[in-house]
């Protein structure tokens, strides 16, 4: 006589593998939820980054003086004629006005949190002095290698794409 197996007997194994089913799928929904307040926390921290970032913008209103250059510190003028280099920044329409210690200079800006970049600037074309031409040259190139900029007790400092200090400015 074939063996056969009785209901009875069935039954446990029956229970038992809905209760590993159940465990499973209680186990998959508890993944579930931890995985969308993993993904939940991470989308407010980026949102505060955002925030934070967008806080930290440098105001870069007005007038502010070239004290260095690559390190190098720019002589006061000597005379009422001579005019120290300058950047004035406007913010509102993105545009500077400024002087590179022989020619005028004006162009626009962008400025995004710390990133900064200048636009195709235009100067007059006067001939000065010796030092003040190299001066204007040296302006003009740190000027066109700017890539980010930071403002910490009143000092302005613009960097290049290497975190190098091109320019030092104070207001």
């Amino acid at each position: 006589m074939p063996h056969r197996m009785s209901y009875r007997k069935l039954r446990p194994v029956k229970e038992a593998k809905n209760k590993i089913k159940t465990l499973y799928l209680h186990n998959a929904l508890k993944k579930r939820i931890k995985m969308k307040k993993i993904i939940s926390m991470a989308a407010i921290a980026a949102a505060a980054m955002t925030a934070l970032s967008c806080a930290q913008t440098p105001d870069l209103s007005g007038e502010w003086k070239v004290v260095t250059i690559n390190g190098v510190e720019i002589e006061a003028p000597e005379t009422e004629d001579e005019v120290a280099p300058f950047i004035n920044f406007d913010a509102e329409s993105g545009r500077i006005h400024g002087n590179t210690g022989v020619n005028l200079v004006n162009g626009t800006y962008e400025l995004s949190g710390n990133d900064l970049t200048f636009g195709t600037l235009a100067t007059t074309m006067m001939a000065g002095p010796e030092p003040k031409a190299q001066t204007e040259q040296e302006f003009l190139a740190a000027v066109n290698e700017v890539k980010s900029a930071k403002v910490k007790a009143g000092v302005l400092t613009l960097y290049d794409a290497d975190g190098n200090v091109l320019m030092t400015l104070a207001k």
